[in-house]
């Protein structure tokens, strides 16, 4: 049996979000239901400054986004956040505690991408989406505050997954690549399942049998399931040339452990610096639930993700 953290057992013995398959649920009611989870819990805004936009870019015409800055300030440090979720749930109000972590310990504005999600787009959509509101931002953020000679990266999960995509087509269309690249419990190849899968069958929070059915959902025809923006485990060292700076983290008890860990090997024999950390005692999603933001593991990784991207957007 794994061991968890006190308050990660807690949270699964009270089943507090229920069934993560939109086998048993529709899949706007698992939307709503992890909006109305984390909005009970969710830091106010008001020591910040925060607008919304859609931006005209991107295959679907339009591209929603969010920006939020500590109040008052001119031009701050940009960190792009495209959040995880399974490409089927998440939104700004789930990640709204993250956000407001992440510009305490980093002092940078956050460019939150709010990304079409699955099954009403599909794969390559939500890639081409956020690598063309990284290109307006390069183009239009410092109207908004944003200092766009300073960039960094970060995302989870699925949202991870896309990060590393959207890293892959700045390197391939030869445009700016962020100066820093984190990646929580990220999403690296969905051709196969990994060792990690047999280990967690029963998951928690990543079930792998739902998981599937998630992928299905993500990209329908499964002979792209090797495209590198879709499985970037399966990238070589050719592609991975002039990645950026990478750090990694991963959970213990999650079925995405090996393809995590074994990314970070791969950036590591292609010469990027990248390190990869993994968190005893805790599962998928750990940094991500307002329910666990106060464990150990969770502090400890928004903390030093935080000092690292803070010191390169110096």
């Amino acid at each position: 049996m794994p061991f968890f953290d006190p308050t990660v057992q807690n949270f699964l013995d009270s089943a507090a979000f229920g069934s993560v398959t939109t086998q048993e649920k529709s899949i706007h009611t698992l939307r709503a239901e992890l909006e109305a989870m984390q909005a009970s819990t969710n830091p106010s805004l008001d020591s910040l400054d925060y607008e919304t936009l859609d931006i005209p870019v991107g295959p679907t015409g339009s591209v929603n986004i969010h920006i939020y800055k500590p109040k008052g300030r001119e031009l701050v440090p940009t960190l792009v956040y495209i959040h995880g979720g399974g490409w089927m749930v998440g939104s700004p109000i789930a990640y709204q505690r993250l956000v407001v972590d992440l510009i305490e310990e980093t002092g940078a504005g956050v460019f939150f991408i709010n990304y079409s999600l699955c099954p009403e787009v599909v794969y390559p959509v939500p890639i081409e989406q956020s690598y063309a509101a990284l290109q307006w931002l390069y183009a239009n953020g410092k109207t908004h505050g944003l200092n766009t000679e300073k960039v960094a990266l970060a995302g989870d999960s699925a949202g991870a997954s896309i990060s590393i995509g959207v890293t892959l087509l700045s390197l391939q269309r030869q445009t700016l690549v962020p100066r820093y690249l984190v990646l929580f419990v990220p999403v690296t190849d969905i051709s196969k399942q990994s060792s990690s899968y047999k280990l967690f069958p029963e998951g928690p929070i990543v079930v792998p049998s739902e998981f599937q059915e998630m992928i299905k959902a993500w990209i329908p025809d499964a002979s792209r399931r090797t495209e590198i923006l879709a499985s970037p485990l399966l990238a070589t060292s050719e592609d991975l040339k002039g990645f950026s700076e990478t750090l990694i983290f991963v959970a213990e008890s999650d079925p995405l452990r090996e393809e995590g860990e074994q990314f970070g090997r791969n950036l590591i024999a292609a010469g990027v610096n990248t390190t990869v950390f993994r968190s005893l005692a805790v599962v998928h999603g750990t940094v991500v639930l307002n329910a666990f933001s106060k464990i150990p593991a969770t502090r400890a990784e928004i903390e030093l993700a935080g000092l690292k991207i803070k010191r390169a957007l110096v």
